[in-house]
């Protein structure tokens, strides 16, 4: 076909807000993305997974002043890397990231 590119990204924009949440991505293949904005995040858990290579979490967290949250980030393959901007008013906030 002439004109058409093929789409090789897997990318996930995620704006949210709130407490007492838990959320789960899970990404396969290449060119994986997570772009993740919250306010107001407490008492609540993320984990993001990203396997393959090429993968990219951009975190931006507000969290809220409840008892606390935390935050998971597997990245498997090549070329692996994270931002993270975290705010926590919590009594505590944790964050794991693990990119054998």
């Amino acid at each position: 076909m002439t004109g058409c590119t093929g789409a090789y990204a897997n990318e996930a924009y995620i704006v949210g807000s709130g407490d007492g949440n838990s959320l789960t991505v899970v990404q396969d293949g290449i060119d994986n993305f997570i772009d993740l904005s919250t306010s107001s995040f407490e008492d609540s858990t993320m984990v993001l997974q990203q396997n393959g290579n090429d993968n990219s979490v951009d975190l931006t967290i507000s969290g809220g002043t409840g008892t606390g949250s935390s935050f998971y980030i597997y990245q498997n393959g090549n070329d692996k890397d994270y931002s993270a901007n975290l705010w926590c008013s919590a009594a505590w906030c944790s964050m794991t990231v693990n990119q054998p």
